[in-house]
């Protein structure tokens, strides 16, 4: 069976770690980098449906977010301040993945130090917040490309393979997936609109598990829905029916449905009532 892996800084939002749940829903783990935490250090609850915290110790960098029903392929090898390392079984070999948070501007021995028992690793996914033409960032910064170099010299000799691509919106790769093991597939991802763009990996795992059928996500053309909106009259006897109808068109699974704009609560509720349409405005004009 073929796993879906995520890694991605989500900036101790609740609101981020939210979206990432939502829009990598496809994904079977996920570790959230820099997760929401209360004033104690505990991590903030909410609801991250289909997934289960496995990595729950206080003051950790990193949380990791498995889905239900494959929570029993991967062990805990151990968890600390700066991440987490699971181990799984792949090809009848135990791997271990770990996820890695490292701050900005850390001193070149506190690198060594925080990566040292990252050593055992066959893949690291995180944000290593280190900046190094060896995985394509070229422009000088005052402040972080000492940690680069110490992250790129670690990392060599520890053997680990960087692929070099953009992870940030300053299209810089401070988020770094590094192994010795090649997963199946590697990419990223900026479709959660956030700084970070999410790592995704593609990895091999022992099991007879049959996973759960995913939803059937459809995309909706909110373009055509807008414009068929718009083309309703007015003066329409049957303005209701009209524009039920169209709603009633998109698709029941697809991402976004909860975010129609041309549609309210009290409108679904009363049907006496008008749906809301879209204002165009003319250039040079404001909206009051």
């Amino acid at each position: 069976m073929l796993l879906n892996i995520c890694a991605m800084n989500v900036g101790a939002s609740v609101g981020n770690r939210a979206i990432v749940c939502d829009v990598f829903s496809f994904v079977d783990v996920i570790f959230v980098i820099d997760p929401p935490v209360d004033g104690r250090g505990d991590y903030v609850e909410g609801d991250v449906g289909g997934f289960t915290c496995i990595s729950g110790l206080a003051r950790c960098d990193v949380a990791v977010y498995i889905r239900h029903g494959f929570v029993g392929l991967f062990d805990v090898v151990w968890v600390d301040a700066g991440g987490v390392v699971l181990s799984v079984v792949s090809d009848g070999v135990c791997r271990r993945i770990g996820g890695v948070y490292l701050r900005p501007e850390l001193r070149v021995d506190t690198v060594v130090e925080y990566l040292a028992p990252y050593r055992a690793c066959d893949i690291l996914v995180g944000d290593f917040n280190a900046r190094h033409d060896r995985w394509g960032y070229v422009a000088d910064v005052c402040g972080h490309k000492s940690q680069g170099r110490a992250v790129s010299r670690v990392l060599e000799d520890m053997h680990f393979m960087v692929p070099s691509t953009p992870t940030h919106d300053q299209v810089s790769v401070i988020d770094l997936c590094a192994f010795r093991w090649p997963p199946r597939k590697y990419r990223t991802s900026p479709r959660a609109g956030l700084p970070h763009a999410a790592q995704i990996i593609k990895i091999p795992v022992d099991t007879d598990i049959l996973p759960a059928p995913k939803p059937a996500y459809k995309r909706a053309r909110w373009d055509k829905i807008e414009e068929a909106l718009c083309n309703i009259l007015p003066s329409e006897a049957n303005i209701w029916q009209s524009a039920r109808a169209i709603v009633d068109s998109i698709p029941r699974l697809s991402h976004g449905r909860d975010r129609c704009r041309w549609w309210n609560d009290d409108i679904s509720k009363n049907n006496t009532l008008r749906p809301v349409r879209p204002v165009r405005l003319t250039p040079g004009t404001s909206e009051c």
